[in-house]
């Protein structure tokens, strides 16, 4: 991963003529990653690329790197889909919904930004899912 960053922040420091025509030969599921702009423009196109047995790690991936603003995307496409995920299992705990699994699966990686965006969400929700105690069971 350090070699990555390393490369990434060596072709920053190019000019951009140069960096433009890098870019041409990255495969498009590269590029979609490197701006804002880009991700906006092509998020949907990323879903093709991720296995649907694989869409649930790639959230879990996105919390745990504390990505807020792919996040916030994949929240907004996907809210009510999550709220109506209920009982989810993982680790043999069982969340009332996906988003609750969400809130502590941030909270126990230390996804700070994460986790504070879904508190405000769940304080702005008038909903029965307003987190009030922890609605987790464990199955041991």
């Amino acid at each position: 991963m350090n070699k990555e960053l390393n490369i990434l922040k060596q072709i920053d420091k190019l000019p951009n003529e140069i960096v433009s025509l890098i870019q041409d030969y990255l495969p498009d599921k590269v590029t979609f990653f490197l701006t804002r702009e880009s991700y906006l423009k092509n998020h949907q196109q990323i879903r093709k690329f991720i296995p649907k047995h694989k869409y649930e790690e790639y959230i879990r991936y996105i919390i745990r790197r504390d990505n807020i603003f792919v996040f916030g995307i994949l929240l907004m496409e996907n809210y009510l889909n999550w709220i109506r995920m209920n009982n989810y299992l993982y680790n043999n705990e069982i969340y009332i919904n996906y988003i609750y699994f969400t809130y502590f699966y941030a909270l126990e990686h230390e996804s700070v930004k994460i986790y504070q965006y879904l508190g405000v969400v769940f304080r702005g929700n008038t909903s029965k899912y307003k987190i009030k105690r922890k609605l987790v069971r464990s199955l041991l």
